[in-house]
């Protein structure tokens, strides 16, 4: 029971529920023709403005409901649809002001972006389902800045490591070709003084070999060969010997005749100082005069000079004898020497009686023999130093290896986690890009909805009007 007044609808009667009264609140509505304020008048709840909305909800709100929900299925921000019509009507061609509508068809409609909300009209972004979609399009910008910041960051830590790790790779690169080179360089050469060395070993085998194969042939020839051989040597040191006493001799000889020489003429001057003593003394014994004493000393003086004369005499003797033996030795020497001689013309004489092709053949080859196995010896020795080379070479290997191992496996590790970093970084963007994506599209697509011009009342077409189909875009 209810009665009609013009502009205010007042309810009469109470029912039993408030939905029963909602209902009657709709009925009542969609019959009048003037303004309904029962939002004014009557506190409505919020299941009654929903399903006052719902009895006039537009078709594009099911596609836009449908979006929402793809967007987020749990829900909390789906959109809950803008409704155009405030439930109002305008009779006269204008609605109320506090419902900032337009009058269209007698009805109180939303114009542009604006929908209605508890029976007036705001801008979507105003709205509740309006500013959640804002917000979330918003943080998720928000978030996809943060992760595009995040994973630029990462990209640039990874290509710091990546340069950081190929220039530690290109260092140790360098330092172990270099080592490497100078390995190889030293195997080359180890491997070819070793070569030489087997090849020297090889030769000196062989020709010992033959040397041993021509010694047993003429065996006996080249012992007689090198016994004739010591003799020959023999007698040339003897006749070295016998020259060296020849020339001593000679030299003594020469020496006893000197002193001779010179013992005669001290003789002579002994003599010749007697004479003068005797004719001094004869005038002393002519001068009657002179004392007993001084005669007696000139007779004394007389004496020694008569006992030096002898002495030089015998002296004279004596260097004559030793000149003579002197004389003899030399004349001995020269003997030995003249048999050293012989016996070494001799001596050489049967060296070349002796010495047969066969005999000087061996001797060449044992001779080669010697001198190869010298080489040999020698190739060896240098075959060692160069592996010695090499080995040093292959340590330096091993220790530039073990010095740039752990640098680069550190190197790599880093790489690995930075690339890490950076896949985590890229696939937090994409999925913010995903959701801002969504999000935005989801706000666009209502927005869009939002603001749509053609603007179904009804889920169904009136008698007058053609059906041209469902949409946002599409009315009866």
């Amino acid at each position: 029971d209810y009665k009609r007044t013009p502009g205010v609808l007042r309810i009469r009667a109470m029912f039993s529920s408030r939905k029963a009264c909602l209902v009657a609140l709709v009925l009542s509505c969609a019959g009048a023709e003037e303004t309904c304020s029962s939002d004014a008048q009557v506190d409505l709840p919020k299941e009654g403005q929903q399903l006052l909305q719902a009895s006039i909800k537009p078709a594009f709100v099911e596609e836009a409901v449908e979006v929402s929900d793809g967007a987020d299925a749990s829900g909390k921000n789906q959109f809950l649809g803008c409704y155009k019509q405030t439930g109002g009507t305008c009779r006269l061609g204008w609605c109320d002001d506090w419902r900032k509508a337009d009058c269209r068809d007698k009805r109180c409609v939303c114009a542009g972006t604006k929908c209605a909300v508890n029976g007036k009209c705001i801008e979507y972004s105003e709205t509740s389902d309006g500013k959640s979609k804002k917000n979330n399009m918003d943080s998720l910008k928000k978030v996809l800045q943060e992760k595009s910041a995040k994973s630029s960051t990462a990209a640039a830590a990874k290509a710091d490591a990546e340069a950081k790790a190929a220039q530690i790779q290109a260092s140790g690169e360098e330092k172990m070709k270099a080592a490497v080179d100078a390995r190889e360089t030293a195997s080359k050469h180890h491997a070819d003084a070793l070569a030489r060395a087997q090849e020297a070993k090889q030769k000196a085998v062989t020709a010992q070999q033959a040397a041993d194969e021509a010694s047993a042939s003429v065996a006996d020839q080249i012992q007689k060969y090198h016994d004739q051989q010591d003799a020959t040597l023999e007698a040339e040191a003897a006749n070295k010997i016998h020259a060296l006493e020849h020339a001593t001799a000679n030299l003594e000889k020469e020496a006893a005749a000197a002193e001779a020489a010179d013992k005669q003429e001290a003789a002579r001057l002994a003599e010749s100082h007697h004479s003068a003593r005797e004719a001094e003394h004869k005038a002393a014994t002519s001068k009657l005069s002179v004392s007993e004493a001084q005669a007696s000393a000139d007779s004394a003086e007389l004496q020694e000079a008569i006992e030096a004369n002898a002495m030089a005499k015998a002296a004279a003797e004596a260097a004559a004898a030793a000149e003579e033996a002197a004389t003899v030795k030399a004349q001995a020497a020269e003997v030995k020497s003249d048999d050293a001689a012989q016996l070494y013309e001799l001596a050489r004489e049967n060296l070349a009686t002796l010495s047969s092709p066969d005999v000087l053949a061996a001797l060449e080859k044992q001779a080669l023999a010697t001198r190869l196995a010298t080489d040999a010896a020698e190739a060896e020795a240098a075959a060692t130093a160069k592996a010695t080379l090499a080995a040093k070479a292959a340590a330096d290997v091993a220790a530039v290896e073990r010095a740039h191992s752990p640098r680069v496996s550190a190197a790599q590790s880093a790489v690995n986690v930075a690339n890490e970093r950076h896949i985590a970084a890229a696939h937090a963007k994409a999925a913010a890009v995903s959701q801002e994506s969504i999000a935005r599209q989801l706000w666009t697509k209502t927005f869009e909805l939002a603001g749509g011009e053609h603007i179904c009342y009804k889920d169904s077409c009136g008698r007058n009007r053609r059906d041209a189909g469902r949409g946002p875009d599409k009315c009866c």
